[in-house]
This record gives structure tokens, sequence and C-alpha cells, in this order.
């Protein structure tokens, strides 16, 4: 077969290909408006998800984008508006954005009330319990790592049932460790200060880990003068913990669960007792030591031949780790209950080691006479 005829038979089969892969493609237009007023968004957003194609809208809204096939999903957003996705089936789309109303407008815990984020001035960050009640961890400051701008969590070793310490903005004590002084911030659960009679980090330490994450319904951090009502004792932060109330309607049952394993994620190496002999060898010689202190090369040729086994592969075994939790809640008009309990076990890697804790807590509201309000928990 000459090269000229193989050029000849190619050459259909290439346009073939290049005709099938066009003619997948195709140009999405369409225009993004609010979805109350109806007038175009200009500068907004649309982008092929998983894709590199993307495109901003004219001044009333409009749009022309190219996407790789109707399978296309279109992501298109803008700023104070919330995210709107459409499958790019048809040629021509619209895009209507809802402004996103209720952020400004959410109740904040603050003190020893409430406030509406749009009227507050100070540092204060909140974080809801569906966001971390799921996550696989020992306890609810583990959750925290990572999750709110300010707020460092330090683990005292990876052993089950080590404790954490929980710093907001890198607070420090002077001049040293005294009795009665912590860098840890307050804890306030349900606008009860968790210890009121001893400010230590042992305390706070203890009241904060033994509380589920599945019987908390929101957590904020105050991190400034917003503390300033706590007086002294917030001087290092406030963290102010709202518990799950029962809701008015009938009983509803949540279980959660997982089991799993933990163990390394990268084995850790070890000398063999041959490289080890080599390592002392070459220390001995920086020493100048003589030779009838150092391994001879019949011992390292000995030392060659032993199996390499590791004390840390004899006693490391995977730990297994599960956890379990049961709510239920309901209630009428006047009477509303709540109660959520939880069982967390956790092997360690070596020998015996085990951390197990058990929590309960149970909740009821009461309506007593119009305008009376009766709060009881346990």
């Amino acid at each position: 077969m000459t090269k000229l005829f193989r050029k000849a038979l190619l050459l259909p089969l290439f346009l073939l290909l290049s005709l099938i892969v066009f003619a997948q493609e195709k140009t999405v237009t369409g225009t993004v408006t609010d979805s109350k007023t109806g007038k175009g968004i200009e500068r907004a957003t649309v982008r092929v998800k998983n894709g590199t194609q993307s495109t901003l809208t004219d001044e009333n809204g409009r749009f022309s984008i190219r996407v790789p096939s109707s399978e296309a999903i279109l992501q298109i957003s803008f700023v104070g508006y919330g995210a709107f996705e459409i499958k790019a089936t048809n040629s021509v789309v619209n895009a209507p954005l809802a402004l996103i109303e209720n952020r400004m407008e959410e109740v904040v815990v603050v003190g020893y009330g409430t406030k509406k984020r749009v009227n507050i001035q100070g540092a204060v960050s909140t974080l809801k319990a569906a966001d971390i009640e799921d996550l696989p961890t020992a306890n609810l400051p583990s959750a925290l790592v990572n999750r709110v701008p300010g707020v460092g969590v330090n683990f005292s070793s990876g052993k089950p049932g080590s404790t954490t310490t929980i710093n907001i903005r890198n607070s420090i004590t002077f001049p040293g460790n005294v009795d009665g002084v912590t860098s840890q911030p307050l804890i306030v659960i349900d606008g009860i200060i968790s210890n009121p009679t001893q400010w230590s980090q042992a305390s706070n330490a203890d009241f904060f880990e033994n509380i589920d994450a599945s019987q908390i319904e929101d957590i904020t951090f105050l991190k400034d003068a917003s503390a300033a009502i706590y007086g002294a004792a917030g001087a290092k932060g406030v963290i102010l913990i709202t518990t799950k109330k029962g809701r008015v309607g009938k009983p509803r049952l949540s279980y959660s669960g997982y089991f799993g394993q933990s163990t390394e994620a990268v084995k850790t190496k070890t000398l063999s007792a041959y490289e080890h002999a080599r390592y002392l060898n070459d220390g001995l010689e920086v020493k100048g030591a003589p030779d009838n202190q150092r391994f001879s090369q019949a011992d390292l040729d000995s030392l060659k031949g032993i199996p390499d086994n590791s004390w840390y592969d004899h006693f490391w075994n995977p730990g297994k780790v599960q956890r379990h939790t049961l709510t239920v809640s309901g209630g009428s008009e006047r009477l509303t209950f709540f109660a959520g309990g939880s069982y967390y076990d956790e092997k360690g890697n070596y020998g015996e080691i085990r951390n197990k804790k058990y929590s309960i807590r149970t909740g009821m509201n009461a309506t007593i006479i119009e305008g009376l309000t009766a709060n009881v928990s346990f």
C-alpha cells in the first residue's frame, strides 16, 4: 500500500471523526435575571461544570457560551445571589437568580441575648452542628479543625481519649502557668457558664469534649469585644453552645452511626540490624575510634543475614472505631421534648489502649400559662 493511498484512505475517516466531535458541541445562549425584578444581571459568571469554558453576561444579562454536549451542566453565579445550575439540553436558557437575603437577617447568639447578623460589628463566627455532627471524630473540638477562622485546636497526643485545647486568636497567658489562669476561651452552654467555680484548662476541656455534636444546634465564637459582657472570664474569647430543643409535631426518631479503622497513612521506616551497625560504624569512624570498637566485616555480614523484624510491625494493629447516636424529639404547642444519646468506642493501635464514651441528654419546654415558659434539661 503506497503512502499516497494510505493518506487518501485516512482523510475521510479523519473528516468523519471531526464531524462527530463538532456535532456534539453546541452554542447555548440565554439571559441571567433577578428572580424578583426580572431585570438582567450584568457580569454574572456562566461556566461549564468541570470544564474550562466560561463567560460573563453583558449589561442586559445576556450570554453566549459553547458547550461540549447537551449533557453539559452550566453553573451560573453572581455575588449576593444563590448559585444556579441548568442542563444545556436547550440552545436557549433563562436563569433567574434568587437574592440571598436571609444571611444578614440570621439571628446570632451574642452574650445573654441574640442579634441580627447585620447589626453585629464585632468578630463573631457561627457554626451549624449539621456541618460537623457526622464527622468521624473522637470529640467535638476535633471536628472544629480548620473550620472557623481564628480558632485553633491542638491535640495533646494521638492516643485515644487524649485531650484537646482550643485557642482563639492565638491568646497567651503571662507570666506563665498560674492557678486560675488559662489561654482557653470560656465555655457557655445554653446561657450557663460550664465551669463557674474554676476557670481552668482541665475543666474547660472536660465540658467541651463530653458534648456530642448530635445534641448541638449551633456554636458561636465571640472573638473580641463581643465577649466583654462576660468580663475577665471572657478575655480569651467565648464559645456559646446552643443545644437542640424539641419541635412541635409528631415524635421524630433519628439515628446515625459509623464503623471504621484507624491506622497509619504512611508506614514508619526503621533501620535493619545491618543498617544500624553501619550507622554506628560511621559515627565511630568520625570520632576516630579504634577498629576493635567497631563492627568488623564479619559482624556486618552476619547481621545482613538476620531477618528484619521491626518491633513496630510486631505491636502495631489497626484500631477499630465506632460511633452511634440516637435522638428523638417532638411535642405539642405547649409541651416539646428532646432526648439524645451517643456511644463512642475507639481502640488504640498498641496494646489495650481504649477510649469509650457515653452521653445522654434530655430536655423539655413547657408553656405553663401564656407568656410563662419553663425549660428543664439534664
